[in-house]
């Protein structure tokens, strides 16, 4: 991966990083104004980079078109549509205009490239159009291939810092709920890493606390109806969840409420994604937040590079999420039926 260079001292972010005891993306966030001035984690990042007189380059700009092929329903609520809109802005700031379609179709899909003059395309979905005669990047769908670049959320960090965050507050017991068939045949972050996820949480792996089921995003109630009703079933119930979605949670509070369990008196939630939601219902959403931001901004990145050279090496970027706690979430004190 292409890096920040100081030209005087040969200093990348990850050598800022390193000396500054946190994340490149850390560092990324103080560089770019994002991170607050008034903590020792600021102080020292600008310490290490005012000690090696650390400048970072100024980003290319480009003009041109590039087009999002995006799996997402704009019916339904999600992190998707906030990754898109992320995305162009991202696109808008380097000089790039961006289309975005939901056809499968891959004959209007190369019409479109044709006809726009498109510079690139970015794959929200599977990238089953292998005729591309332009750069592309394939943009949080777990693309393991070697044909395109991809930049992907750390999900197995996120789950494995949730699970920590759980563990110190007392929970033994902690169940996975996700919409997906669990197969362990499929590489998939969220299907088949459970055993070392709990293994990296240092919590204890019970195959009966993760619970998968493929289904339509819009007909979840029947489905989480029947996994809550499962977990509190169990001869030992968790006292603590993670779910693959937060759009999925305001159903399992109403479910839970309804089969006599107090949030998180009973049982705590983590959500996925920090949707607008999360913050809104009651009580306010524990969650991973997918970083969209510097996801986006690494697929922009890596386009412009392949603008310029369309042989460089692909690359396959994981960015680590955050975990933002919220009110749904408290330290194990045992259950309390009402």
């Amino acid at each position: 991966m292409k890096q920040n260079v100081n030209m005087e001292t040969g200093l990348t972010i990850r050598d800022v990083a390193k000396k500054a005891g946190v994340s490149p993306a850390t560092v990324s966030r103080v560089l770019n104004g994002k991170y607050r001035p008034d903590n020792d984690t600021y102080l020292r990042i600008k310490d290490v980079l005012a000690k090696s007189r650390y400048t970072r380059k100024k980003q290319v700009k480009a003009t041109g078109t590039i087009l999002c092929l995006s799996r997402h329903d704009e019916s339904l609520e999600g992190h998707g549509l906030q990754l898109e809109k992320t995305l162009e802005e991202h696109a808008l700031r380097v000089g790039l205009r961006m289309i975005i379609t939901r056809t499968k179709d891959k004959t209007a899909i190369l019409n479109t490239i044709r006809d726009n003059e498109t510079k690139g395309v970015v794959f929200i979905e599977s990238p089953d159009t292998e005729e591309l005669s332009v750069p592309a990047v394939v943009l949080n769908n777990y693309y393991t291939g070697r044909r395109y670049s991809s930049v992907d959320c750390d999900d197995m960090f996120g789950i494995v810092d949730a699970m920590v965050f759980l563990r110190k507050q007392g929970h033994r017991r902690i169940a996975v709920f996700i919409d997906v068939e669990l197969k362990k045949e499929e590489f998939h972050p969220r299907k088949s890493l459970f055993p070392q996820i709990y293994k990296l949480a240092e919590v204890e792996y019970d195959e009966k606390l993760v619970w998968g089921k493929s289904f339509e995003r819009d007909r979840h109630h029947a489905v989480i109806k029947e996994a809550a009703e499962y977990f509190t079933s169990l001869k030992e119930p968790p006292s603590a969840m993670i779910t693959s979605g937060d759009i999925y949670v305001p159903v399992f509070y109403d479910c839970y409420k309804l089969l006599g369990y107090k949030i998180p008196e009973d049982i705590s939630i983590i959500g996925f994604d920090d949707l607008q939601l999360a913050s809104i219902i009651s009580p306010p959403l524990t969650t991973i937040r997918k970083p969209l931001e510097k996801m986006t901004e690494e697929c922009i990145r890596i386009l412009l590079e392949r603008f310029r050279d369309p042989n460089i090496p692909t690359e396959r970027i994981l960015v680590a999420p955050e975990l933002i706690v919220r009110d749904s979430t408290a330290p194990r004190k045992g259950r309390h039926r009402v």
